[in-house]
């Protein structure tokens, strides 16, 4: 009987750690959806150059939080995240304003 308790001991608490995770990233979420709708979310799209908020996002979830930080990534950085291709690469470029080898 103990070993049933310690089994189910631990499956609660795989459980709600993994809960607290995604609270945690739903409170990220939050976050950002909070930022769009904000008074702030002109400037933020227009700091952006007009990109598309998908491909921000995908941007944004690779890890380049900035539009600097874009600037300063090769193409071939670029072209490793997952979504983005030949032709997102060239809006990217297109809307930053900047030409990376």
């Amino acid at each position: 009987m103990d070993d049933l308790a310690t089994c189910f001991d631990q499956v609660l608490a795989d459980a709600v750690r993994g809960l607290r995770q995604q609270v945690a990233e739903l409170r990220r979420d939050v976050e950002v959806i909070r930022l769009v709708v904000s008074d702030d979310a002109g400037t933020f799209f227009e700091d952006w150059g007009g990109l598309p908020p998908v491909v921000i996002d995908l941007l944004v979830d690779a890890g380049y939080e900035t539009p600097d930080v874009v600037r300063s990534a090769s193409d071939d950085d670029l072209l490793a995240v997952d979504g983005i291709g030949p032709f997102r690469l060239a809006q990217i470029r297109k809307a930053l304003g900047a030409q990376n080898a």
